[in-house]
């Protein structure tokens, strides 16, 4: 117990008894701190711990990422191998299948233009009687329209002749009608010439 944290407490007017419990009670509380804080020392060696710890944690790390490392070539490699192997058989499969598209595509062909030749032999022929047909339709139904408009030409002919008669006599009855109301204007100014003038 020090001597000047009594007086200390003693000027500030506490009891003696009082004063060296709380000076006690003070002493107690660093006492057990002690105990619970950490020196320098101790300090040093955790450091030293927490680097070892780091360097071993480091040296597994590296080996782990090495055979990581490893495991991942040997994997690519052997996934390149298959994948090598899976697009050789996919060429040599799609090679064939080409092939024989191309002979079925030959085939396929050749059928068709056969059918088609045929047909269009077919064809041919069966325009061509088609096109007699219409020939000979279209002859008769020719024939028949000449017929019809004779017919229809002579009664027209007949009517205009009838109609241009009629117009004939028409216009010379409105012609001699004319004439005659020329007469006689040229009589009504020669009468009023000779009544008026001389």
């Amino acid at each position: 117990m020090q001597a000047e944290s009594l007086e200390v407490l003693e000027k500030a007017d506490v009891a003696p008894a009082q004063a060296r419990a709380i000076v006690r009670a003070i002493e107690i509380e660093i006492a057990g701190a002690k105990d619970t804080l950490s020196t320098k020392y101790d300090l040093a060696q955790l450091r030293e711990a927490t680097k070892s710890d780091l360097a071993q944690h480091r040296e597994a790390t590296k080996h782990d990422l090495d055979q990581h490392h490893e495991a991942t070539k040997h994997d690519l490699a052997l996934h390149r191998e298959a994948a090598t192997r899976d697009l050789k058989e996919l060429r040599d499969a799609m090679t064939r299948d080409l092939a024989e598209l191309r002979e079925a595509t030959a085939r396929d062909s050749a059928e068709l233009r056969e059918a088609t030749t045929r047909d269009l032999a077919q064809h041919r022929e069966t325009t061509k009687h088609d096109l007699a047909q219409l020939r000979a339709d279209l002859r008769g139904e020719i024939s028949d329209l000449r017929v019809e408009l004779k017919g229809d030409l002579a009664r027209l002919e007949g009517k205009l002749e009838g109609k241009i008669h009629g117009s004939a006599a028409g216009i010379a009855r409105q012609m001699y009608t004319a004439i005659l109301g020329q007469l006689a204007v040229l009589l009504g100014f020669a009468y009023f010439f000779a009544t008026h003038i001389l």
